[in-house]
Parts: structure tokens; sequence; C-alpha cells
């Protein structure tokens, strides 16, 4: 019993950290994702200067 209880309550704060990072990080996300869209330019350029 403890088991299922101890995996409800994972889930529960897996879903609490979720709801979390949708509220309050979203619109960094954002900025995150054109972040790493530029991260992955640069990559593809280096990887064709290298060749």
């Amino acid at each position: 019993m403890d088991f299922i209880y101890d995996s409800r309550v994972l889930a529960w704060v897996i879903f609490a950290l979720w709801y979390y990072i949708f509220i309050y990080l979203l619109p960094d996300i954002k900025t995150l994702k054109l972040k790493i869209n530029k991260m992955e330019n640069k990559i593809e350029e280096l990887k064709l200067s290298n060749k």
C-alpha cells in the first residue's frame, strides 16, 4: 500500500512542477526556443565549415 501511496504523491508533485513550469516559465520558453534555434544554426554552420 505504501508504494501505491508514494507513487500517487510523486505523480501529484510532478504534476505540480509541470503546472508551475507552464505558468511561470512559458514566456521564457519562447525566448529559450529562439536561443536554441540560434545555437542549432551556429552548430550547423560549424559543421559546414569543418567539412
